[in-house]
């Protein structure tokens, strides 16, 4: 960081105290507790008169305060709705939450996906899948062609394996065999070779660089750059974690990180959350015309800050915080390969985005303190059963001399369950100009069918962008349609399926009846298939026929090898021609 980085984030950052080791490693010191002067927090209202005096300007201040401004808002209704006015406990209740805004699909549940994918994420499990293509634009040979593969994972043997095989016109073609286990992992082509290739399951990397090939072909190698340039893929093959197949997603989880963040504030900053609490003031207004509760809600410009400054600091700096969005970087890291080539550590990934989240959110804060002055009100109306109805937040900032007029909509169509019917949106205008993002999520059904469509819209002025994703499922015929669109754009992707079984004890059967994309009316892809998933009930085998472990033998001895693959490819080729393919 630059000095005046270090200077901003004096702003809006803070110290997070350390966790005392002579007490339960989960419980934080509240800053008047911490022992080392240089981790000792400035009182609350110094900081807010530095706030004050050291503002520093933003050449995206409008970006910004939006982005702080929704914040805040989210995070207080959050706090209001979940917690009750008169709440004193300390943590956010995410249940009373999840009942105001039950976004649960109904599809979902009737289908049982949550159970499947519980079942495929935390215990031992079989999955068989077939696809066959039936039409590729421009190439009719493409017709027939099939992929027919079997996963099975036993969580605990620590033992996994995929059979792939290819056909084209019902006839075998290729297939495949893998396995792996704590040890090793195997490889069995039978097509090609009668042999099974076997490499150990760790140290990838270290396996190479010591295998009679790998030295043989750098012996006569003086460029030490090779070496050089070799060393983060040997380094990303060396990382690669066998256990990590089997570890047990939770899929409840927190769902988001706001409830961590909010739930860690009351005890890491408690004068703050009391403070917080007490800059929030409600006012009871007269119930709608279908007899909803309103509410008017206001936080103060101070719980504002104080609320914005804690946010940015536990959600970026806390341990507990930093673990749960670690979780959703490691996705992001395992697929996002070119880091890993570079030799970046997972480690070195997350320090780098923390930092430059870090930066920008201080940005963000700084630009807050410099042009919001004001309190947030909102008006909120909720049923009987304590469900979000409406809310509607309106706000205006002045920044230099110009005014930024910054709505929150969130409105609800429906009287059963508001959140079948809700639509979010946010408009933000200045100089004649308007941005709007619109969310719109609305459910509908009958004795046996089922909608739920969704709707990204996205407009600037006269031009905007449209996402439709619309589902349809009869519960009675177990017939499925989906479809994703987008607005003025010439692709569409729709899947027509049949749900055959869905049954508790972890039996599930799909039939991909069509799945088509298409473009300005004409079906550039069309192919069918087959699902069915269930729990694994039979040993996992380790392939059988002469193991070679290629980084282990003779050079001479894996050249005899690769010879007799090499004819046995020529074979292969030779042998296509007998399918029809390519006439």
């Amino acid at each position: 960081m630059s000095q005046n980085d270090n200077e901003n984030s004096d702003l809006f950052f803070r110290t997070i105290p350390e966790p005392d080791t002579q007490k339960d490693t989960a419980e934080h010191l509240s800053p008047s507790e911490s022992p080392a002067p240089e981790t000792r927090e400035t009182p609350v209202e110094h900081q807010y008169e530095t706030a004050k005096i050291r503002k520093k300007r933003s050449r995206l201040v409008p970006v910004a305060a939006i982005i702080i401004l929704l914040t805040v808002t989210v995070a207080g209704v959050w706090y209001v709705l979940s917690r009750g006015k008169n709440s004193n406990t300390a943590s956010v209740n995410t249940e009373s939450l999840e009942a105001l805004f039950d976004f649960s699909s109904p599809i979902n549940e009737a289908m049982g996906l949550k159970e499947i994918s519980e079942l495929l994420s935390t215990q031992s499990a079989k999955m068989e899948a077939s696809v066959t293509i039936s039409s590729i634009a421009d190439i009719p040979d493409a017709s027939g062609i099939g992929v027919r593969y079997m996963l099975l994972r036993d969580m605990d043997k620590k033992k996994t394996s995929a059979d792939v095989s290819l056909s084209y016109r019902n006839a075998a073609v290729l297939s495949a065999y893998l396995y792996a286990d704590e040890n090793d992992i195997c490889l069995k082509i039978p097509t090609l070779s009668s042999g099974v290739f076997t490499i150990g399951s760790s140290d990838i990397g270290e396996q190479i660089k010591k295998s009679p090939l790998f030295i043989e072909s750098m012996k006569d190698s003086e460029d030490d750059e090779t070496m050089e340039y070799l060393k983060p893929y040997f380094d990303m093959l060396d990382s690669f974690n066998f256990d990590s197949l089997f570890e047990r997603t939770d899929m409840d989880g927190n769902g988001s990180l706001l409830p961590v963040v909010l739930n860690k504030l009351a005890s890491v900053y408690p004068e703050d959350f009391k403070k917080i609490k007490t800059g929030i003031t409600y006012k009871d207004i007269d119930a709608d015309a279908n007899r909803n509760k309103g509410t008017i809600v206001t936080i103060s410009e101070e719980s504002i800050e104080l609320l914005i400054k804690d946010i940015l600091t536990l959600a970026l700096d806390d341990k507990d915080c930093q673990n749960f969005l670690k979780g959703y970087f490691q996705t992001y890291y395992s697929a996002f390969t070119i880091k890993r080539i570079e030799g970046m550590s997972f480690d070195d990934f997350t320090e780098q985005i923390f930092s430059q989240l870090r930066i920008g959110l201080t940005s963000a804060g700084n630009a807050f303190a410099e042009y919001f002055n004001q309190d947030i009100s909102f008006t909120v109306y909720k049923n009987t059963k304590g469900q979000l109805v409406s809310l509607t937040s309106e706000n205006t900032v002045e920044i230099d001399g110009e005014t930024l007029d910054i709505n929150l909509y969130i409105t609800s169509g429906s009287t059963v369950n508001p959140a079948d019917s809700m639509h979010f949106r946010l408009e933000c205008s200045a100089g004649g100009q308007t941005l709007n993002l619109e969310l719109v999520n609305s459910c509908s059904q009958n004795s046996e069918t089922i909608k739920h469509n969704r709707s990204l819209i996205v407009s600037f002025d006269d031009e905007s962008f449209v996402l439709n994703h619309n589902r349809t499922y009869n519960t009675a015929t177990g017939k499925y349609e989906g479809i994703i669109k987008i607005s003025e754009g010439p692709v569409i992707l729709k899947l027509n399926g049949t749900l055959n079984k869905a049954e508790k004890n972890g039996d599930y059967s799909f039939s991909l009846d069509r799945l088509d994309i298409i473009s300005e009316n004409e079906t550039l892809f069309s192919a069918s298939g087959q699902i069915n998933i269930s729990k694994l009930e039979e040993e996992i085998a380790r392939p059988s026929g002469t193991e070679y472990r290629i980084f282990e033998m003779p050079t001479e001895d894996l050249f005899s090898i690769m010879e007799s693959i090499s004819d046995s490819i020529d074979s292969f080729e030779k042998s296509l021609a007998g399918y029809g393919f390519g006439e």
